[in-house]
C-alpha cells in the first residue's frame, strides 16, 4: 500500500480517522479492528477523498445490515449470516477504502 504524501494532512486525517474509531468501538458500533483498518487506508488514500469514502463504507454497511437481517428472517438456522454475531463491517470498510485508494492513484497525486 502507499503513503499519499503531499505534506504531513493524511498523517493528521488517519490519527482523526483512528480517534473516531475508537469513540466508536468505546460505544460499541464498531470492533476495534474496524477502527485499525480505516486509520491504515487512510493513509493511501487523498485527505480530500475520505468524506467520499466514509459514505461509500456507509452505504455498503447498510446493505450488509439489511442483508444480514432479511438473511437471519427467512432462515432462523443459518448462523453465518445471524444478527446475534455483528455485522461484519470489515467488509464494506475494505471495498470502500479500496476505492478509494484507487481514485487517490488515478488522481495522480
Amino acid at each position: 500500500m502507499m503513503i499519499y504524501s503531499e505534506s504531513y494532512s493524511n498523517y493528521l486525517h488517519s490519527i482523526i480517522v483512528l480517534l473516531m474509531g475508537i469513540l466508536l468501538f468505546t460505544f460499541g458500533f464498531w470492533g476495534a479492528g474496524d477502527a485499525k483498518l480505516l486509520s491504515a487506508f487512510s493513509l493511501a488514500i487523498k485527505p480530500d477523498l475520505i468524506p467520499v469514502v466514509l459514505s461509500i463504507i456507509t452505504f455498503l454497511g447498510l446493505v450488509l445490515i439489511l442483508s444480514q437481517y432479511i438473511f437471519d428472517k427467512f432462515d432462523s438456522n443459518n448462523r453465518c449470516f445471524s444478527t446475534n454475531y455483528g455485522v461484519p463491517y470489515g467488509i464494506a470498510i475494505s471495498i470502500g477504502a479500496n476505492f478509494g485508494v484507487v481514485l487517490t492513484i488515478l488522481s495522480g497525486k
